[in-house]
């Protein structure tokens, strides 16, 4: 096999790794603070959260989310916290926790890609490489492992820090929205503020 047909025979095999995790966007809208105060209470009743589940998947080696939902009340499961950011304040805590969440979640997905780009492109140049003795393929392929390899523990700290703050932003949520609503509790009910 020519080193040319084990690039292009890597790459076929990576591209399904790149949609792979992908959650799907929700997109949410509520009306402005200034609105009526029914609708800003109807509003509230709709989007308020009802459920929190992180299901944290662990293996052997390494523990990673494989699941991430927050259940509106109105029946939307939110899988991406950055998708409730149209809900709460800019400037709110919930919005820097789910900011904060979606940078982390993206250098994860970076970082996992990178890991098993590098491992599988490695393993099928180095195998190139012992099969046509060429030493520049053994070598560098081995040495895209190794650097594959490394990038696996990392991905373990930004999953871990991506929980975090997706459990940050899903449990300020709430505040956010009350504040972006400007809606009030008054004992058991919420009511528009005055």
């Amino acid at each position: 096999m020519s080193s040319n047909r084990a690039i292009g025979l890597s790459s076929l095999l990576l591209i399904p790794m790149q949609v792979l995790g992908c959650a799907s966007h929700v997109l949410l809208e509520a009306p402005p603070a200034n609105a009526p105060g029914e609708q800003r209470v109807e509003a509230y009743d709709d989007l308020r959260p009802m459920e929190h589940q992180i299901t944290v998947t662990t293996t052997k080696n390494s523990s990673f989310i494989s699941d991430s939902v927050l259940q509106l009340n109105n029946g939307v499961k939110v899988r991406l916290p950055e998708d409730l950011l149209p809900l709460v304040p800019a400037n709110s805590p919930a919005a820097e926790s789910m900011r904060t969440a979606y940078r982390e979640r993206k250098a994860n997905q970076w970082l996992a890609f990178s890991a098993y780009a590098g491992t599988i492109t490695g393993l099928i140049l180095a195998g190139v490489g012992f099969g046509t003795d060429n030493n520049a393929l053994k070598y560098g392929g081995a040495g895209m492992v190794i650097g594959g390899v490394v990038c696996f523990p990392l991905t373990n700290y930004f999953g871990s820090q991506y929980l975090d703050s997706t459990a940050r932003a899903y449990k300020q949520y709430d505040e956010g929205l009350r504040r972006r609503l400007n809606v009030c509790n008054d004992a058991d009910r919420i009511v528009p503020c005055p």
